[in-house]
């Protein structure tokens, strides 16, 4: 077994490319003997490192479906530099985009660059942009409701030294590593029926079909 997990899933190529990584990590420690998995000094560094990932592969997956919608069409392009601009402030105003029309490649390449330099991890800031380009609410879906709060607690992880807001050291489980990698999954899964029910495809087309 090469430690690589076997699934039957909608939209199994999406999930492969953004989470596929984390979930074959949590497969091999699947397989590793239970005496190494007590080792506090083994474990603590490598679970943190996989919720990490875990996050990282949703802020991806927002960052891709992001750029799709801006570009699906005209009018989603004008939608996106609208909201875009809106949401700059202050100094970062000078940052602003100015579309021509028709939309030209030189337009496309400004509002990739815009969108590679949002901060993905605002769950609340990104789906404003996806209400006003696609009219999409990704939080009216439970999955990404109930996913800000792993968010925050890999900030903490990340940000804190592995502290919470009261202090206390946070501590994660194998099992709390694999239902973290489930909802990630589900949200991914949610937003693509939505986003292929109304039309705009999949984030990007199986390779195999």
């Amino acid at each position: 077994m090469d430690g690589t997990r076997v699934t039957h899933k909608p939209y199994e190529h999406i999930l492969g490319k953004y989470l596929g990584r984390i979930a074959s990590s949590l497969e091999v420690l699947r397989m590793t003997e239970d005496s190494l998995l007590q080792m506090d000094a083994f474990c603590r560094p490598l679970f943190e490192l996989l919720y990490a990932g875990i996050v990282a592969g949703i802020e991806k997956y927002i960052e891709d479906r992001l750029l799709k919608e801006a570009l699906f069409s005209e009018q989603s392009a004008i939608l996106y530099v609208e909201k875009y601009n809106q949401h700059l402030n202050g100094r970062r105003s000078r940052y602003r985009i100015q579309l021509n029309t028709p939309l030209t490649e030189e337009d496309k390449n400004e509002i990739a660059v815009s969108v590679s330099h949002q901060v993905y991890h605002r769950i609340n800031d990104m789906a404003g942009f996806f209400k006003a380009i696609s009219d999409v609410d990704l939080l009216s879906l439970y999955s990404w409701n109930s996913f800000e709060p792993i968010i925050e607690k890999r900030h903490r992880i990340i940000h804190h030294g592995s502290y919470d807001s009261d202090g206390k050291i946070i501590s994660l489980s194998i099992q709390e590593l694999r239902s973290t990698l489930d909802l990630a999954e589900q949200c991914i899964t949610d937003s693509e029926s939505v986003f292929t029910a109304i039309g705009h495809g999949e984030v990007f087309e199986n390779p195999e079909e």
